[in-house]
C-alpha cells in the first residue's frame, strides 16, 4: 500500500468551510488535484516492479485556479472541477500513458465565467453529473445562494439549459428580515437517482429519480420534483409506471373525497408506512386535484415521445387499495404485464409545458425528531447528504412497482451523521400562487456520533486500568486541539463503489466508515410487504430499528490524522475507492 500526502494552503478569500475532494479512480488510473494541476498515474504500471513510479500532468489550459472538487462522469471521458468560486470540464485522455512527455495536452472548457468567477459570485457548493443525463454531459452546479443550474457543454458552456431554487422567491418588504446566513446558505445536494446509473430508473415506478434533495447550512433539507436533465435517457418502462402511478393516485382521490384536501406528506402513494398520515395541527391544506392535473401534463409530455411500438408493448396496469392495518395509508400497486429486463433506453426531452416554477418543499419534518447535540455549545452545522437507494438482497434490481425506498444520510461539522429512512417519497409539485408550503417528512431511525468534539477536550488524567478500545473513540491528546480545525471542517460523504450498504466520511480528523447492515433487513421486509401484503412485518422491524439502544450502523474510523505532540491535524483532502482489480 502506498501512501500520497497533499499539504496545500488555504485558499485565499474562502468564507467558511469548503468541500474538498481531490482524489478519484478511473478504472486502473487514479488522478489528484493538486493546486491548479490535475495528476494522474496508472496504478497497473505501478504494480510492476520494473515501472518507474511516476505521474502525468495533463495540461489544461482553462484551469487556472486551484481545485477543490473533482467529479467524473459516468463513461470516464469528461472531468468536471471546481474551486471556490470557478468551474471548467476537462476532456480526458484515453490512456495515462502518452510518450515520454510529462505533459499530456487535454481539451478544457471554462463553465459559465458569468455566474461563476466574476467578481462577488457566489461559492460553489457541490458539483455532480446527473446519472440520467444523454451522453453523461449533464452536470448540476449548486451554488451557496441556493441556485442549482444544469450545463451541457457539448451545447453551451456559457449559459445553463435550467435553473432551480432550493429557496422560494421572497416578497420585497419593508420589515426587518430576521433570517440569518445559516438558513439561506445551501451546503450541498443529491440526486435521488445517485445509484441507478445506467440503468436509466429501470425498476422504479415513482418520482423518487426525478427527484433532488438539497441541504441548507442549518440543517434544513429540501426537496425539489421534477428535476429533469434537458435531455434525459430512461428506461420507457419508468415513463409508464410513472404515469399509471399518477393515475392511480388520483383515482384513489377521486374515490376518497377525504384524500382530495390534505397534506401531502398524508398521501404516501408508495408505501403503507407513514409518520404523517394525520394532518398537522394549524397546517393548512393542499389541492391535490390541481397537484394531479400537473403531474399528469408532464408526464403525457413525456409519454408522446416514447416510440409508439414500445409504448403499446408495454402496457402498464395499477390496483388500487387502502391499506388499514398500519396507518390508514393509501397506496397503489404498479403491474407490469411485460418482461423489462431487455428494454432499450430511449433519450426524451424535459417537458416545458408548465410554466410554473419548482416549489422548494421542505423544511423535512424529521419524525422522530434527532436527538439533541451533546455539546450544546457548538453550533450544529451541516455540510453533507447523500441518498443511498435499498439494494436488493439477491442482487437484482426490483421490477417496475416493488416499494422502493431510500436512506439519506446528513452529516455535520461536530461530527453528527443522521440517518434517516426515505419512506414517504416525494411529490411533483409546482409553485402556484396562494398555494400553502408542503413539508415533506422523513423517518429519523438514527443520529451517530463520530465524537470529534473529543479532539478538543483535555486528556483524563491517567487511570490503572487499561481503557477499552473503541472504534467511535478518537485517540484523546495530552492538550485539546485548536478549536479553528473544528470551526474549518467539511464532513463529504462518499458511497462505496462495489457495496451499496457502505458509506465513508473523510474529514478533519481523518477517515470514517459507515456499514449500514440494516438496509437488507428493511429491504427483505419490504420485498415480503409487496408479495404477501404482510404489512405488520415491516411495521415490527421499523418499531424494533427505532427502540435499539445500541446503534444500528457499525462505524469504524480507518484513519487519524491527528498529531498528539504538535496538536495539529491534516485535513483529509480526497478519498477514492475504487472497483477495478488492476
Amino acid at each position: 500500500m502506498r501512501t500520497l500526502t497533499l499539504q496545500n494552503s488555504a485558499h485565499r478569500g474562502t468564507t467558511g468551510p469548503q468541500r474538498r475532494s481531490r482524489v478519484l479512480f478511473r478504472d486502473s488510473d487514479i488522478l489528484v488535484a493538486v493546486n491548479n494541476q490535475i495528476r494522474i498515474a496508472s496504478l497497473q504500471e505501478a504494480k510492476s516492479p520494473r515501472s518507474p513510479r511516476s505521474y502525468k500532468t495533463l495540461h489544461a489550459p482553462q484551469v487556472q485556479f486551484q481545485i477543490e472538487q473533482m467529479v467524473l462522469n459516468a463513461d470516464g471521458r469528461l472531468l468536471a472541477v471546481a474551486g471556490t468560486h470557478q468551474v471548467a470540464v476537462v476532456v480526458l485522455p484515453s490512456s495515462s500513458r502518452g510518450g515520454r512527455s510529462p505533459l499530456i495536452e487535454c481539451k478544457s472548457i471554462r463553465v459559465a465565467p458569468f455566474y461563476y468567477g466574476a467578481k462577488g459570485s457566489p461559492r460553489i457548493a457541490k458539483l455532480d453529473w446527473h446519472p440520467l443525463g444523454e451522453g453523461n454531459t449533464s452536470l448540476f452546479v449548486l451554488t451557496a445562494d441556493a441556485l442549482l443550474r444544469e450545463f451541457d457543454v457539448t451545447m453551451d458552456a456559457e449559459e445553463p439549459l435550467q435553473t432551480f431554487s432550493f429557496l422560494q422567491k421572497r416578497k420585497k418588504s419593508n420589515t426587518f428580515n430576521m433570517d440569518d446566513s445559516q438558513s439561506t446558505e445551501t451546503m450541498s445536494f443529491t440526486f435521488g437517482c445517485s445509484n441507478y446509473d445506467a440503468q436509466g430508473a429501470r425498476g422504479t415506478s415513482d418520482w423518487t429519480p426525478l427527484t433532488v434533495y438539497g441541504l441548507l447550512r442549518n440543517g434544513d433539507l429540501y426537496a425539489l420534483c421534477p428535476v429533469c436533465p434537458s435531455r434525459i435517457r430512461v428506461d420507457p418502462v419508468f415513463i409508464t409506471s410513472l404515469e399509471a402511478y399518477v393515475r392511480g393516485k388520483e383515482a384513489l382521490a377521486l374515490n376518497d373525497s377525504s384524500l382530495m384536501s390534505t397534506p401531502i406528506p398524508a398521501f404516501n402513494p408508495t408505501s403503507s408506512f407513514s409518520s404523517s398520515t394525520s394532518s398537522t395541527p394549524g397546517m393548512e391544506e393542499l389541492d391535490l386535484p390541481s397537484i394531479y392535473d400537473h403531474q399528469r401534463k408532464y408526464i403525457a409530455t413525456l409519454t408522446k415521445q416514447l416510440p409508439e411500438e414500445g409504448s403499446q408493448q408495454m402496457a402498464t396496469s395499477f390496483t388500487l387499495r387502502k391499506d388499514v392495518s398500519i396507518s390508514s395509508v393509501s397506496t397503489v400497486s404498479i403491474s407490469s404485464h411485460s418482461n423489462t429486463t431487455g428494454t432499450q433506453l430511449v433519450t426524451l426531452n424535459a417537458p416545458t409545458t408548465i410554466k410554473l416554477e419548482l416549489e422548494a418543499q421542505g423544511p423535512f419534518r424529521f419524525q422522530p425528531a434527532p436527538a439533541p447535540s451533546p455539546e450544546p455549545e457548538w453550533d450544529e452545522l451541516a455540510s453533507d447528504i447523500i441518498y443511498l437507494k435499498l439494494a436488493s438482497t439477491d442482487g437484482k434490481r426490483s421490477s417496475a412497482g416493488a416499494t422502493a425506498a431510500g436512506t439519506i444520510l446528513i452529516a455535520y461539522a461536530d461530527g453528527r451523521v443522521d440517518v434517516c429512512l426515505d419512506l414517504v417519497k416525494v411529490e411533483a409539485v409546482w409553485c402556484r400562487p396562494g398555494a400553502p408550503h408542503s413539508s415533506p417528512v422523513t423517518l429519523a431511525l438514527e443520529t451517530i456520533n463520530l465524537n470529534f468534539l473529543s479532539y478538543f477536550r483535555p486528556a483524563p488524567p491517567p487511570q490503572q486500568a487499561r481503557p477499552s478500545p473503541s472504534s467511535l473513540q478518537p485517540l484523546l491528546t495530552s492538550a485539546p486541539l485548536h478549536p479553528r480545525f473544528l470551526a474549518s471542517n467539511h464532513p463529504v460523504l462518499m458511497r462505496d463503489a462495489v457495496y451499496g450498504d457502505s458509506v465513508y466520511v473523510t474529514h478533519n480528523f481523518g477517515v470514517h466508515a459507515i456499514w449500514l447492515g440494516w438496509m437488507s433487513d428493511v429491504r427483505r421486509a419490504l420485498e415480503r410487504k409487496d408479495a404477501t401484503e404482510d404489512f405488520k412485518s415491516l411495521q415490527d422491524l421499523l418499531d424494533d430499528l427505532l427502540e435499539q439502544d445500541e446503534g444500528l450502523s457499525h462505524v469504524v474510523q480507518l484513519l487519524d490524522t491527528v498529531d498528539p505532540a504538535m496538536r495539529i491535524t491534516f485535513p483529509v483532502v480526497g478519498c477514492a475507492v475504487s472497483s477495478d482489480v488492476f
